[in-house]
């Protein structure tokens, strides 16, 4: 499991999460969010689904966190190259309706 910061090819900041993803990267994750807050003034938080493994409902949980948190302050979150099994678990999770999925 792994969480880090990387630049997209528009030189954006990404968060790009790679195997499986749930409450044992509770603390990473949320580190990495109040990194992002104190580091960037970014419109939209982009976070990179496309290396996870799998995603259970503690995951689903911090997304949410994480929605909640940046929808205060009035930037979105998008969820990019989701993998299949992320893609499968967000849709069934019906959390199309918080965040842009792709």
């Amino acid at each position: 499991m792994g969480i880090e910061w990387r630049n997209s090819a528009h030189g954006k900041k990404v968060l790009y999460i790679v195997g499986p993803f749930g409450f044992s990267c509770h603390r990473e994750f949320m580190g990495q969010i109040k990194q992002h807050a104190a580091d960037t003034g970014d419109q939209r938080f982009d976070v990179d689904l496309s290396g996870v493994t799998s995603l259970d409902s503690a995951a689903l949980g911090m997304l949410l966190i994480l929605h909640d948190s940046q929808q205060a302050k009035g930037k979105p979150v998008a969820l990019r190259n989701c993998s299949k099994a992320a893609k499968e678990n967000l849709y069934l999770a019906n959390l199309q309706k918080h965040f842009s999925i792709d």
